[in-house]
């Protein structure tokens, strides 16, 4: 951003972008970040009494540094500019955020006071601005996680279509009289436990039922993932052993051999290979960015014009200027050329 034009030229703008390009300006920001992310960490659940006012100064300095930073930055880069920059667009919104939160005296339960964490990704920003290895990481990593989307539709459609496949194999059928007993209740094939028909609360009903169970299209998408992850997996197939049979391990296998095995292994090997490549394409790009503005910066301080060759464009010096010694050089072309005919007839006559 030190070599792009002001957005508006005048010395109010000027003095801004001083300021905000200062190196002193940034390493104060990241100080009072630093410090309010230290001072979001002091706060605790029954609170400190004694350090309740002192936290509460904290938090205004820190407002109040944040919304002067703010002001800078939008005088310097000009509003239109700090929107579209997504570093200082993402900045800005957690200003306004904690200005509302400051405004209206939100207290603990607040859900402006919940997205004050929001205030650690700043600690992101600033760093990726000041890394550039750290901004190539980050971008690598958003990149990869976009060009995974065919690997996300694969993965839920698999996931959707086992769903299925298990309601059908053990829907009601997870009804034990005990968690580690192999003994299963007489409610098996029921939607309810046995016992429970008084009972108005459906939570009061379900006493016999584990929780990784197939009732439900949401329970068993998710008792399905656990066991791809592999969380708990051998627990889950020994209750399906016990509700059905144990040849139903067989299925269980399927899914951590073709779940957890391949999709996922899959998923990291396509993971890596992206990230790899990616990181590498914007770390050139990033180099080719930084020659060139070392050269733009070179050429402006030496106040050198580029030439034909460096821009395709002729200069208005070389293309107004005479040739003299065009007609010069084609006269002597031509002399050059006759010479070698005489020379080559008087050689033609010695020879006969």
């Amino acid at each position: 951003e030190h070599d792009t034009e002001p957005w508006c030229d005048c010395m109010p703008v000027r003095i801004l972008r001083k300021i905000a390009l200062n190196e002193i300006f940034v390493n104060i920001i990241m100080f009072f970040i630093a410090g309010n992310v230290i001072v979001m960490m002091l706060e605790q659940f029954p609170p400190q009494v004694s350090w309740q006012s002192a936290l509460s100064v904290m938090e205004i300095i820190f407002l109040v540094v944040f919304c002067l930073e703010m002001v800078i930055m939008i005088g310097a880069k000009g509003p239109k500019g700090y929107v579209l920059d997504p570093v200082t667009c993402f900045d800005g919104f957690i200003v306004m955020i904690s200005v509302v939160q400051a405004s209206i005296g939100g207290g603990g339960g607040s859900a402006f006071t919940a997205l004050r964490t929001l205030r650690l990704f700043r600690v992101l920003n600033k760093l990726a601005n000041r890394w550039p290895s750290f901004r190539v990481l980050l971008k690598a990593m958003v990149q990869t996680g976009i060009s995974l989307f065919y690997w996300l539709v694969l993965f839920f459609l698999f996931l959707y279509i086992w769903t299925l496949m298990w309601m059908d194999f053990f829907n009601t059928q997870f009804h034990f009289k005990d968690e580690d007993a192999a003994e299963v209740s007489e409610s098996q094939g029921q939607p309810w436990c046995a016992g429970s028909e008084e009972e108005s609360d459906p939570s009061y009903k379900q006493d016999c039922i584990p929780r990784a169970n197939f009732d439900t299209f949401l329970w068993s998408w998710v008792t399905i993932f656990q066991i791809m992850t592999g969380e708990n997996w051998n627990t889950i197939m020994y209750a399906g052993m016990r509700a059905n049979g144990w040849g139903f391990c067989i299925v269980f296998i399927l899914v951590i051999v073709f779940g957890q095995t391949i999709i996922l292994s899959l998923f990291l090997s396509m993971l890596m290979d992206t990230f790899a490549k990616v990181q590498e394409r914007l770390r050139k790009e990033d180099e080719i960015k930084k020659a060139k503005r070392k050269a733009r910066q070179s050429s402006s301080t030496l106040g050198i014009v580029p030439t034909s060759g460096d821009s395709g464009e002729t200069s208005p010096s070389t293309a107004f200027s005479p040739q003299p010694n065009a007609s010069r050089v084609d006269s002597n072309a031509s002399t050059a050329s006759d010479t070698a005919k005489g020379g080559g007839a008087m050689s033609g006559n010695l020879n006969f």
